[in-house]
């Protein structure tokens, strides 16, 4: 996911305008326009100014906002497998950021859920 993806999901789902987000930014709006359509990117100064305005960290800016070791890495002591990494990453994407926060309000009862309608699918 690119970092202007990001910026832009955060300010429409924020309810802002560019304009807006150059108020609070002090960025113009025509330079978020650029971050935001990936012909410019943001510098570190920037970029912490909006990570600042909506109350995110750089990290999840950049969509490093999952810190996981693959199963590669032997020399931790959590193990994740690949297709675990990979379900995460994907659940991390801005179109599926709401779902994630829906599955974040109480995991088992929705882990319950997913358990209960998916019979014949699901194997425990």
């Amino acid at each position: 996911m690119y970092i202007g993806e990001r910026i832009r999901y955060l300010r429409e789902k924020n309810g802002y305008t560019q304009e807006k987000l150059e108020e609070i930014t002090d960025i113009q709006k025509g330079t978020i326009s650029k971050y935001e359509n990936s012909h410019n990117s943001p510098s570190a100064e920037n970029i912490e100014k909006i990570a600042d305005a909506f109350n995110v960290s750089v990290d999840y800016l950049f969509g490093r906002d999952v810190n996981v070791v693959s199963e590669s890495d032997e020399e931790y002591n959590l193990v994740v497998p690949d297709v675990d990494v990979k379900i995460l990453k994907e659940l991390h994407k801005v179109e599926n950021i709401d779902f994630l926060n829906f599955l974040r309000e109480d995991p088992e009862r929705r882990i319950k859920l997913i358990r209960e309608n998916s019979r014949g699918y699901y194997q425990d």
